[in-house]
């Protein structure tokens, strides 16, 4: 089982004007000792240094919202993002599109 040395969660809603970079995102950073114990067993119950995959129509359109997700190990990085790309007020439908590798 490889040694989780920082997990990095970046997430808000997205600026036309920073597509991009997506520098506008809030960020919270763990590193070292503030990595819990419940943190590493969630990663690793939930299979997300394996997962790997894209879904959904990256061509909807421009994201509304974006939750980006990187772990970082002594295998490597699995960086993960998940953006909001539609929201139908009358149907309550949501569009999100993903993307999980390592």
């Amino acid at each position: 089982m490889p040694t989780i040395t920082r997990v990095t969660y970046r997430h808000g809603l997205v600026d036309d004007d920073d597509l991009e970079e997506l520098t506008g995102l809030e960020n919270v950073e763990l590193g070292g000792d503030a990595i819990s114990r419940e943190i590493v067993v969630a990663i690793y119950d939930n299979q997300l240094l394996g997962a790997a995959g894209d879904y959904g129509d990256p061509l909807v359109g421009d994201p509304l919202a974006c939750d980006e997700l990187t772990i970082e190990h002594d295998s490597g990085t699995t960086y993960s993002v998940l953006s909001l790309k539609a929201w139908n007020q009358s149907s309550h439908e949501i569009i999100w599109v993903g993307s999980i590798g390592g």
